[in-house]
């Protein structure tokens, strides 16, 4: 569309996870199975049209020792459906990189089989989050939708909708600024220069080859279950599900008790600082909190969830999620991209150097059943975690339909010791 800018300029949080590149595969994707085909025509054209709706998925990421931008996209340059006939195929699509400097920042991998088809959404996390990621799904699945009745529908670019974290910032008073600066100077004080070492999972290679997804599916009933226990204890389903992460580091691995054991937990700030819970455009707008336990795993499953939701509950009540992000603000407006950049490296090697890194745990959310229907609603929907490069590790969860799905991306080297990590994440929740 000629209205829609030729460049963009890129906001404040594009910068931030960009600098995580040397640490994450930065890219989010969205699996749906369907019971029956979808029509491919149908599926391209909305493709193509939600580079329209929100630009920033029809561009290319330009870096620029300064700033970086966004540029836009050649119509020619922006096919991003791709179909396949095979498992090997669809499998080879969902390992490979989002191509962040070639474009476009989504693509798609539509395997239709005699049973119904599979529909694979690979979204770059330098545009977007997850919960951005499942906005661009409703999107897609809406268009997809109107065009079986009006073909040649072209829905309006989305160019005055914010990008940018001030959406954020601006619920926040002035008057609570100085507890949250503070809050920064304890909590980096806290990552880098506690006495004890950080417990990480044992990856002896750091070869980054034959990258595959590890799943964990939690029927309804047992997340029904779960739901019940969280309540009986004054806990919610993320606190539940955090204690079974942490103490599956602690108990099923070669914990030595004296590492601390500290998780990075990820925070949608639109669920806490927008009235609507929604995002002006399609952006990242999350942000990280450290539990930290010490050593202190708790003698039961009931004991460390005692302690985690002490722990959550106090940040929920403290500016949470956006304590490192306003803390370093001074320096993500005046520093340039590259020395950031640089900066960040040495900081992450050094952590890496002391063992001082922590795992990280993101709840992605609900994919919404209704908002995903493609003529048809999906029979499962599942949000794939960013992959980390070893020594990095994350794992992630997300929910569909009453279910639960964890995964955790893990390169060939990595993958005994993921699946044994998921498999005691999963032995540790009651019930």
């Amino acid at each position: 569309m000629s209205d829609i800018p030729k460049h963009m300029p890129s906001a404040i949080m594009d910068r931030v996870e960009a600098m995580l590149l040397p640490m994450i595969d930065m890219m989010i994707q969205l699996e749906l199975e369907f019971p029956r085909k979808l029509d491919n025509e149908r599926l391209a054209r909305a493709m193509d049209l939600i580079q329209d709706v929100e630009p920033v998925l029809g561009c290319r990421w330009v870096p620029h020792w300064r700033r970086p931008r966004w540029e836009r996209l050649d119509d020619s340059e922006r096919q991003s459906l791709l179909a396949v006939n095979s498992q090997e195929a669809y499998e080879k699509f969902k390992s490979e990189s989002s191509s962040l400097n070639i474009g476009p920042q989504i693509k798609a991998c539509l395997w239709q089989t005699p049973v119904g088809d599979r529909l694979l959404l690979k979204v770059s996390h330098i545009a977007a989050d997850a919960a951005a990621v499942k906005d661009i799904a409703c999107a897609i699945s809406s268009i997809y939708t109107r065009l079986t009745h009006e073909p040649n529908y072209r829905p309006e670019p989305n160019l005055k909708g914010s990008r940018d974290i001030w959406q954020i910032l601006r619920h926040i008073p002035l008057h609570a600024y100085p507890k949250i600066y503070l809050n920064f100077l304890r909590e980096t004080q806290l990552i880098g220069k506690s006495r004890h070492s950080t417990y990480m999972l044992p990856f002896e290679d750091r070869a980054r080859e034959n990258l595959r997804f590890v799943y964990r599916f939690l029927p309804t009933d047992m997340v029904s279950y779960l739901l019940d226990y969280g309540r009986s204890h004054n806990a919610t389903l993320n606190d539940v599900m955090l204690t079974a992460y942490i103490r599956a580091l602690g108990l099923r691995g070669d914990w030595d008790r004296i590492s601390r054991l500290m998780v990075l937990m990820t925070v949608d700030l639109r669920q806490w600082y927008l009235p609507t819970k929604k995002a002006e455009g399609i952006c990242n707008l999350s942000a990280g909190e450290y539990i930290n336990l010490g050593t202190d795993i708790g003698h039961d499953f009931a004991a460390t969830l005692q302690r985690v939701c002490t722990i959550t509950k106090g940040r929920k009540a403290n500016w949470v999620g956006v304590n490192q992000l306003i803390g370093a603000f001074p320096i993500l407006l005046s520093m340039p991209q590259s020395l950031l950049e640089g900066n960040f490296r040495k900081a992450g090697q050094r952590l890496i150097d002391k063992h001082n890194l922590s795992p990280g745990f993101t709840n992605m959310g609900e994919i919404d059943r209704d908002r995903v229907t493609f003529d048809v609603a999906p029979s499962s929907a599942i949000l794939l975690t960013p992959p980390t490069y070893p020594p990095h590790f994350a794992a992630g969860m997300s929910g569909y339909a009453g279910t639960l799905t964890i995964t955790a991306g893990a390169y060939h080297s990595q993958r005994n010791v993921v699946e044994q990590f998921l498999d005691a994440m999963v032995a540790e929740l009651p019930g």
